[in-house]
């Protein structure tokens, strides 16, 4: 079978490891694999793995009869923060206060500022002063900035890792020295378990949004846990780092079994 691996130029310079581990697995199973830019997608294939964040070309792709990892209604919601707050809301599930930076007319602070479209912890940033505010509203696209009230555990949050719609394991993500303890900007992380609130949380959210490989993450006020995005395209690093977790092996071994086998 004929399997495309899709990834925008700039994360591929990134994560060549990972890209060229996920080719090697799929041609170990006896599979026709081979890596693709964004921008010259050919659709003529059984399965495309898409490593970018186009929910578009994924629905193109569906369109088509092709199978998208991930489909493109959870790459909507990995990769577009009001969306996902708005959805979350909708589900009952429970997120820090937030808003459109358009909808806010009298901040209070602190608060933090994201970008919709961001991820790994970039376009995040504390917001404590009017004079930081004033400079928000300067760079920042109002109806694609999301402000949110502030986590009071500060430096803590949990990523979930899941495959093929269940929990695969989970990590407290924590900093000493930044609000955001993302493990690619210098936080230290460790295993975690994953709480029945939690579980139950990541049930509802895979009821309407399937995930093949993805990461839900949470943020803690007074230890209860929050959501605080989905990752669509979730990075793996940390489990291949400090754990030994060969996850492109993992998620190609199930991709095989799940979309390609039967065929």
């Amino acid at each position: 079978m004929k399997v495309s691996i899709i990834y925008d130029k700039g994360d591929l310079a990134l994560n060549g490891f990972f890209a060229e581990r996920l080719v090697s697995c799929f041609r170990e199973n006896g599979h026709d694999a081979e890596m693709m830019l964004s921008d010259s997608v050919d659709y003529d294939v059984d399965l495309m793995v898409f490593r970018n964040r186009d929910p578009l070309q994924r629905e193109e792709a569906e369109d088509r009869g092709v199978v998208p990892v991930n489909c493109s209604r959870t790459a909507r919601i990995g990769n577009d923060k009001g969306f996902c707050y708005r959805e979350a809301e909708r589900m009952g599930i429970p997120v820090l206060p937030n808003s459109l930076l358009k909808d806010v007319s009298d901040p209070v602070f602190p608060l933090v500022v994201k970008s919709c479209g961001g991820h790994g912890g970039h376009d995040v940033r504390m917001v404590r002063t009017m004079s930081e505010w004033n400079s928000v509203l300067e760079v920042c696209d109002p109806g694609t900035t999301v402000v949110q009230k502030v986590a009071k555990d500060l430096g803590r949050d949990q990523r979930v890792f899941v495959l093929d719609g269940k929990v695969f394991g989970s990590v407290m993500r924590r900093s000493d020295t930044d609000f955001r303890a993302n493990f690619s900007l210098g936080g230290y992380v460790e295993k975690a378990e994953v709480s029945d609130e939690q579980a139950s949380i990541i049930g509802r959210i895979i009821s309407e949004y399937p995930m093949d490989l993805a990461g839900v993450d949470f943020v803690f006020s007074d230890g209860r846990p929050y959501l605080n995005e989905v990752e669509d395209v979730v990075g793996t690093r940390i489990l291949y780092g400090e754990f030994g977790i060969d996850m492109a092996k993992v998620f190609v071994d199930m991709l095989c079994s799940k979309y390609l086998r039967c065929r």
